[in-house]
């Protein structure tokens, strides 16, 4: 499994047809002060999957890391991969909603997201204070 597209947005959806629509993608955060509390952010994932894992399930996982590599967060679940019609391919949309996600100070966070335990996709995401407001 690949995942060519891995990004944190404000908001994502899957419309019909499994047309994937993504709002407001960014790795950067400015922020007033510290801690500070993200009420609502969407990581996005698109995973390719190789005709070899068809008809098996992937342990997911996606940690949120600092810059010393502590965890802050960690989030586990589970993917079917189906047997697709003859000549098409499997393709995943995942969105994960995270709601009231802590940020102790700013510096470089990453998400990282594991399949069936290797890496295979990060996100960095930098935390910064505002200028001109005060720690």
């Amino acid at each position: 499994m690949e995942i060519p597209l891995a990004v944190v947005a404000d908001y994502a959806n899957v419309a019909e047809g499994g047309k994937l629509n993504i709002m407001g993608v960014f790795d950067r955060m400015w922020c007033p002060a510290f801690p500070i509390t993200h009420p609502q952010l969407s990581i996005v994932l698109k995973m390719e999957v190789d005709p070899a894992e068809y008809n098996s399930e992937k342990a997911m996982e996606i940690k949120l890391l600092d810059a010393d590599g502590d965890q802050k967060w960690a989030m586990t679940w589970k993917v079917n991969i189906g047997m697709p019609p003859p000549g098409q391919r499997v393709h995943i949309n995942q969105i994960l909603n995270l709601q009231n996600t802590q940020f102790e100070k700013p510096g470089d966070y990453v998400f990282v997201v594991l399949v069936n335990g290797d890496p295979k996709a990060r996100i960095p995401l930098k935390v910064e204070q505002a200028q001109g407001a005060t720690p």
